[in-house]
């Protein structure tokens, strides 16, 4: 902006630096936290469906029906879905495979 000789070269040049910083602050963090929680979320149900299909292979119907306690979930096996609920007192997650 040097090169136009304005006298008000520096504040267009302070306006627009104001106006990058404004942009990342109001767009681009919210928008990286909101892809943060979105990405745990998805971890979650993912590691809460290997739990399930582990127990499955491993431990029988009988014992499934009643409940079972793994780790930080509590499986249970019913009519058509087998579900692990969340024991996490921050946050109920339930995540199901239907079979």
């Amino acid at each position: 902006m040097k090169s136009y000789k304005c006298k008000g070269s520096f504040l267009i040049d302070s306006m627009a630096g104001f106006l990058l910083i404004v942009l990342i602050t109001l767009l681009l963090i919210p928008m990286m936290n909101q892809m943060q929680a979105s990405i745990n979320h998805k971890l979650q149900t993912i590691d809460a469906s290997k739990v399930i299909l582990t127990t499955v292979s491993k431990i029988n119907k009988e014992e499934l029906k009643k409940g079972v306690t793994i780790g930080k979930y509590d499986i249970k096996q019913s009519d058509q879905q087998i579900c692990a609920i969340s024991k996490n007192t921050t946050s109920y997650q339930k995540t199901c495979i239907q079979y």
